[in-house]
């Protein structure tokens, strides 16, 4: 629609309904053809009409769609539906919180596992080579003290 206004040369107005300053650089409307205009309405107008009848669709599928919503709910609640319904529905949201949380647990599990596994990265052989030499180096201290046996 800007382009139409464009092309039939039309000032916007302010507040005031004065007409809105024009730059120096373009003091004189360009000369716009009529054919131009023409086909700039044409399309105006076929947008507007595609606007009403996607408008006049939404609105019957608006009339539509709640009372075909209320039948469903009503056959969910007919007889024992409406409780098998809502006994899946809570069955499947326990089973999903049940792994998320055994999910978390196993990762924690690992994850102390791993925190024990770099703390204790000691072997045994390792340990009792450490121990040896600090018991020799203990006896060699006392042996310097004169507790030697």
């Amino acid at each position: 629609m800007a382009r139409l206004a464009e092309a039939q040369g039309t000032a916007t107005s302010d507040a005031d309904g004065d007409e809105e300053d024009i730059s120096e650089e373009a003091t004189e409307p360009e000369a716009v053809d009529p054919e131009e205009i023409a086909a700039l309405e044409k399309a105006v107008a076929q947008r507007r009409k595609e606007r009403t009848a996607a408008s006049k669709r939404r609105s019957a599928l608006d009339t539509k769609f709640l009372p075909e919503l209320k039948a469903a709910a009503e056959m969910a609640k007919a007889g024992d539906g409406g409780q098998r319904v809502v006994l899946e529905v809570l069955g499947e949201g326990l089973s999903t919180r049940l792994d998320a949380m055994s999910a978390e647990g196993r990762r924690e599990l690992v994850a102390v596992f791993r925190r024990w596994a770099e703390k204790y990265a000691v072997s045994l052989t390792e340990l009792e080579a450490d121990s040896d030499g600090a018991t020799e180096d203990f006896a060699a201290w006392l042996k310097g003290l004169g507790y030697a046996r």
